[in-house]
């Protein structure tokens, strides 16, 4: 739109994929950020990672942490970091006022780390990782459960994703200027956000201008 955001509409087609059990770990995106990228802002559950299966201990609100904190670092390296129930999910630079703040209608997942997916899921252990001066942003529609397999059942039903449907979802990506934050980052962003994380979002999607 004029103000420099773009609205993502993403539709993912897994139903021909062959993946064991026809599960899902994961459906969403994620972002290279250049490296300075290290305060993370967010709007939702918190302030300890949390799945969709592990969240009843978080609370809603407003929280700050780094990029480096929100990895934990697992005797057997895997996921970490990763926020639910998130309306507005933002990382920017001390040295940079330029920053980018991901919302949507709808509540979504979202981590930042100084790891991809790849390198941990390849590592067995935290002394294994070689940490990325750039910024790994996941921007994720839903994920997998974490279940209880290493000593109890596997994940529920409810909290299993699998390949027997199309998954649709859209969020934006709004520019704005960090340094504008007089009265603190999370007060200024759920403002520049607030447009497109409520319904008045599709009207402006839908809305036609005249040439004059």
């Amino acid at each position: 739109d004029g103000s420099g955001a773009v609205t993502v509409d993403i539709s993912f087609d897994p139903t021909k994929a062959e993946l064991k059990n026809n599960r899902l770990l994961r459906v969403g995106t994620q972002f290279l950020l250049p490296a300075g990228y290290e305060n993370v802002y967010w709007y939702g559950k918190g302030p300890v990672e949390t799945m969709n299966d592990r969240c009843e201990g978080a609370m809603t609100g407003a929280y700050n942490t780094t990029v480096t904190e929100m990895f934990y670092p697992y005797l057997d390296t895997q996921d970490t970091g990763n926020m639910t129930g998130v309306r507005w999910f933002t990382v920017t630079n001390d040295n940079n006022r330029t920053a980018l703040a991901i919302t949507a209608i709808d509540d979504f997942e979202a981590s930042a780390l100084h790891y991809t997916t790849e390198d941990l899921t390849i590592a067995r252990h935290p002394y294994d990782l070689t940490e990325l001066e750039e910024t790994v942003l996941s921007i994720n529609n839903c994920s997998s459960g974490a279940g209880n397999k290493s000593c109890g059942p596997d994940t529920l039903d409810e909290y299993r994703l699998l390949t027997d449907k199309v998954y649709e979802y859209s969020y934006t990506i709004v520019p704005y200027t960090a340094g504008n934050a007089f009265y603190g980052i999370p007060s200024y962003v759920s403002d520049v956000t607030r447009q497109y994380r409520t319904e008045a979002s599709s009207i402006i999607k839908a809305a036609t201008f005249d040439d004059d």
